[in-house]
């Protein structure tokens, strides 16, 4: 758990969108995050507030919950779905809580907000951000690792491709993984079946051809000049 200490090492690194159309709840939040957050950003609409976050890209946005500010949520949560946003509302509403949910709030404050509440909303993001750092890093290294193999390198869950190596992107020319879903399911939409030595490609193929290890299995790839290659 982070501790009040942590909590505030780590905000002091953050910036921090905060909407809010009341002047004298604005004034008076804006006042506590300030002293807290590397640098706060503050609108007094969703509209203000949405232009202040694509040109800045903040890492938490604080906003109350009214409908013009729900659009702006939507449409920050459609530039990155990963955006950490706290709503705080005076409404006691099922239906606001499930909208909420709905668009991946992280969390949810009604009115009025007490410091200990917003406190301990910010530690719950402050979290959830270093989760998120931790596991980019990681993704990082090893995309670093799969990259250094000259052979074609594929990391999957049976079904898709979650990870690939350079060799493959340039194999198959992409510049990315993202290029490869766009216009390919899965790998075994690039093999085709090779006489009667080769099981049936299908979704399962990788699963068919370590049923034996022994017995020969070999499929054709076609590289981005169409060049045959078999495996």
């Amino acid at each position: 758990m982070i501790t009040h200490i942590n909590l505030d090492h780590e905000l002091e690194k953050l910036s921090v969108l905060y909407v809010e159309d009341n002047k004298a709840e604005r004034d008076m939040m804006s006042q506590f995050l300030r002293r807290r957050v590397k640098k706060l950003y503050v609108a007094s609409n969703g509209s203000e507030g949405l232009m202040i976050y694509k040109r800045f890209q903040p890492e938490i946005i604080l906003t109350d919950l009214v409908m013009p500010v729900m659009e702006m949520v939507k449409e920050i949560k459609s530039i990155n779905p990963d955006a950490l946003i706290i709503v705080a509302s005076a409404y006691d509403n099922k239906r606001y809580f499930m909208e909420s949910i709905n668009l991946g709030i992280v969390h949810y404050l009604l009115k009025p907000i007490g410091h200990t509440q917003i406190q301990d909303a910010l530690a719950h993001c402050v979290r959830l951000f270093s989760m998120e750092k931790r596991i980019k890093q990681q993704s990082l290294y090893i995309q670093k690792i799969l990259d250094f193999q000259d052979n074609i390198v594929i990391v999957t869950d049976g079904e898709k491709v979650i990870a690939a190596n350079r060799s493959f992107l340039n194999f198959f020319g992409f510049e990315a993984l993202e290029d490869f879903h766009k216009t390919k399911k899965a790998i075994y939409e690039f093999f085709e079946e090779e006489d009667k030595r080769s099981c049936q490609i299908g979704t399962s193929w990788l699963q068919e051809a370590l049923k034996d290890p022994k017995k020969p299995y070999e499929v054709k790839v076609f590289d981005k000049k169409q060049r045959l290659f078999r495996i």
